[in-house]
């Protein structure tokens, strides 16, 4: 899983090898040290009888995972060009990629930044996409961004469960100073309403590889929180973390996260597409 493969293969292979090559000599395995020591065979007896049966034995093995795994050894790999948006037959802009490409490919993400005059508020990932009848990916044009009680947050998605036909939970998180600390709301969506809930709070900002196995905390009435977003020069370098807004919670359990309209001029689309190796792609400004 960390290493984003497909184990079978390498599981599968490796019982085949250690197998034969436990076949070939007269140590490789307990039943040919009982047998060799039993009857008086050498460690030459075996080498020149079962060891070129398992010779032989091993190349029909590489061929066999070879042709029955050709496809997951040999994946179309993903480079910074094939990032590029063309039209489908409708006049759509549409990110194209073969078959095996988009099976290395792990997630898809869109990028929001608006111009506040002086440089570029970056206000994070989210996971708002669609396809084609032809498999191509269309990407959102819309500015609606979360909001959290009405106020537009920064968001970064981080994992889409699917559990079943039209179940699924999204998980992200929303960059904040938590009662004067650095901190992440996680934030989860369970349908397609554009509502979700803040279920605590993670005080580990920059450790965000499992929060489910993680405490989070929740929060409490008269929490103090401040909203925070990274913010960029026009020639593209980070500046520093840039205040969107603040709240007290009076309600912990009646916090509203939803889907608000950006009204703001000035705003740029750009989409995120991290492969299996987490390397990450990204294609020019959608117009």
């Amino acid at each position: 899983k960390l290493l984003k493969i497909d184990p079978v293969p390498m599981i599968l292979s490796e019982i085949f090898c250690a197998n034969l090559g436990g076949s070939a000599t007269m140590c490789g395995d307990p039943p040919n040290i009982i047998i060799g020591t039993s009857l008086h065979y050498s460690f030459f007896d075996f080498l020149v009888n079962t060891g070129v049966i398992a010779g032989v034995g091993l190349i029909l093995t590489i061929i066999f995972f070879y042709l029955a795994f050709r496809k997951e050894l040999e994946g179309e790999t993903i480079t910074d060009e094939d990032i590029a948006w063309s039209q489908n037959g409708d006049g759509q802009q549409v990110l194209k990629l073969s078959e095996d490409q988009w099976s290395n490919v792990q997630l898809v993400d869109k990028a929001l930044y608006v111009d506040d005059g002086e440089g570029y508020i970056e206000l994070g990932l989210d996971n708002v996409y669609d396809f084609d009848d032809d498999g191509n990916l269309l990407p959102d044009t819309g500015k609606d961004w979360v909001a959290v009680d009405g106020q537009i947050v920064a968001y970064y998605h981080m994992d889409t469960l699917e559990k079943g036909d039209d179940e699924f939970v999204i998980s992200g998180y929303i960059p904040v100073k938590y009662n004067g600390e650095r901190a992440n709301l996680i934030v989860q969506f369970t349908d397609d309403s554009g509502y979700g809930q803040i279920v605590g709070i993670n005080m580990d900002y920059q450790d965000l590889t499992d929060v489910e196995a993680k405490s989070i905390t929740t929060l409490s009435k008269g929490d103090k929180i401040t909203f925070l977003c990274d913010y960029y020069t026009y020639d593209g370098k980070y500046k520093d973390s840039y205040k969107l807004g603040s709240m007290t919670v009076s309600d912990p359990g009646n916090i509203q996260v939803s889907n608000v309209t950006i009204q703001k001029k000035g705003t740029m689309i750009f989409y995120k597409v991290t492969d299996i190796y987490e390397r990450a792609h990204w294609t020019d400004e959608v117009e």
